[in-house]
C-alpha cells in the first residue's frame, strides 16, 4: 500500500502547502480495489496538494474521518464538492461531540460538519470489517493522566 501525505504541518516539497491539519491518501497497488482518504485536514490544502502531485481525488472510494477535530475533518466540505461518490466513514461521536483545545487560550476545535447525504454517510460505532480486507477499529481507549 502506498501512503501519500497530502496535508501536514511541514513538507520537504516546496510545491506543497502546509497547515495544522492532517490528510493522507492511501492507495493499494493498481490491481487492487480501493482508493482511500484518511482525514481531510483543516481546509482545502489537501486538494491543492493532491493536484500538485497528480492525484485525482474524484476517484477516492472512501474517506475515513478519524475524529471530530477541525484539523482532521475541516476540509470535508471541500472534498464533498470535489468527489461525488466516496462514502464518508465516521463515528457518530465525532460528529456529535464538542472539542476544545487548551493551547494558548481555550478555543473550539470542533468541526463544522457539512450536509452529507444518507447514501454517502456511514456511521461506525464498533470495530468491523467494512469491506473485504478493510477494517475499521472503533473506540481506541485514551488513557487519562
Amino acid at each position: 500500500m502506498r501512503w501519500t501525505v497530502l496535508s501536514d504541518n511541514r513538507s520537504d516539497d516546496s510545491r506543497l502547502s502546509t497547515e495544522h491539519g492532517l490528510s493522507i491518501f492511501l492507495q493499494r497497488s493498481q490491481t487492487e480495489r480501493h482508493k482511500i482518504l484518511l482525514d481531510t485536514g483543516a481546509s482545502d490544502v489537501f486538494i491543492r496538494n493532491a493536484e500538485q502531485l497528480g492525484i485525482d481525488l474524484s476517484d477516492v472510494d472512501f474517506v475515513f474521518i478519524s475524529h471530530g477535530h477541525s484539523d482532521h475533518a475541516g476540509g470535508l466540505r471541500y472534498f464533498l464538492e470535489h468527489n461525488q461518490k466516496a462514502q464518508v466513514i465516521v463515528s457518530p461521536n465525532a460528529m456529535s461531540g464538542k472539542f476544545f483545545s487548551k493551547r494558548g487560550n481555550l478555543h473550539s476545535i470542533t468541526t463544522e460538519w457539512p450536509v452529507i447525504g444518507e447514501d454517502r454517510l456511514v456511521l461506525v460505532d464498533q470495530t468491523c470489517e467494512f469491506s473485504e480486507g478493510l477494517h475499521v477499529i472503533a473506540h481506541i481507549p485514551h488513557p487519562v493522566c
